[in-house]
């Protein structure tokens, strides 16, 4: 797991309810993007929040076979 202090920049809801969160990490000015699962109970967060985000990297075909 990774933890960085990020800013919550962009986020989107499509029609499953899958929300996507776009995040920029403070220290390294990079971006990263999560994707909320439908089932996931989470807050709502709000555009702007600065906070402490753990994270796991998988690749695109991990996601992908998700969808299957």
């Amino acid at each position: 797991m990774i933890t960085i202090l990020a800013k919550l920049v962009a986020s989107s809801t499509d029609p499953e309810q899958y929300v996507t969160y776009v995040f920029q990490d403070l220290e390294s000015k990079e971006y990263l993007m999560c994707v909320q699962f439908p089932n996931w109970e989470h807050r709502s967060l709000r555009l702007g929040e600065v906070g402490f985000l753990e994270y796991k990297a998988v690749s695109y075909t991990h996601l992908r076979a998700h969808e299957t």
